[in-house]
């Protein structure tokens, strides 16, 4: 008669002891996968800091003095002609602790450019320079016509942060105001045969493009080049 050794059960104790260290494990796993996507987030740049404001403007900065939304002031007509005076818009910001002041402004398209005097600007604060305010800067005496679609150098200088030269636009206008001569970018289209009579000549009005209005050229001016 043969005998066999009784098969060792495991103890509740044993396998108490086992499901701690896989949760332990699984704890510290986690934990590492957490660092390693954090100190790789750490060296990224966000996508919103690199972003620019989306406006006409120009926008520059000289040590912690910043010019925002640079622009000469919409003209009346299609451009200003030259000797106008134009008012210049911007707003000025200030990213230190200590006050500083735009103390001049200059461009080579300008006999001078006048300020209401030497516009301050507060620590972490920001002041507004436009023709409707107290603060205000007005390139006068302009050298050449200055048109649309083109932008000027203008320089910047600061007591304490230097200077800063920008290309300033001239501010789109809100609406259109005007005649303007109107330019077909496409042929006409040829009119169906199964339109004759009153179809064909409703059809012909509906295509014939509307007069589009805007500024207005003075006589004798030039905006090329």
């Amino acid at each position: 008669m043969s005998w066999e050794r009784p098969a060792r059960s495991r103890s509740t104790s044993d396998l108490g002891a086992r499901r701690r260290s896989a949760r332990v494990a699984l704890i510290a796993l986690a934990a590492t996968f957490t660092l390693l996507l954090s100190g790789c987030a750490a060296g990224m740049i966000s996508q919103t800091a690199q972003q620019v404001p989306a406006i006409d403007g120009a926008n520059g900065n000289a040590g912690a003095m910043g010019v925002r939304n640079a622009l000469l002031a919409t003209p009346d007509a299609a451009n200003y002609p030259e000797g106008s005076d134009v008012p210049l818009l911007l707003v000025l910001t200030n990213n230190g602790n200590a006050e500083d002041s735009l103390t001049g402004v200059s461009s080579p398209v300008a006999g001078s450019i006048e300020l209401s005097g030497a516009i301050k600007v507060p620590g972490y604060g920001s002041v507004t320079v436009s023709a409707d305010s107290k603060l205000t800067a007005t390139l006068t005496g302009a050298k050449k016509t200055l048109c649309f679609g083109q932008a000027f150098p203008v320089t910047f200088s600061f007591a304490q942060a230097g200077q800063l030269t920008l290309n300033v636009p001239i501010q789109i206008p809100k609406e259109r105001t005007g005649p303007r001569e109107t330019i077909d970018i496409q042929p006409p289209h040829p009119t169906p045969l199964w339109l004759t009579g009153a179809h064909e000549a409703a059809a012909t009005a509906a295509a014939s493009p509307a007069p589009s209005s805007g500024p207005s050229a003075a006589p004798g001016t030039s905006c090329n080049g």
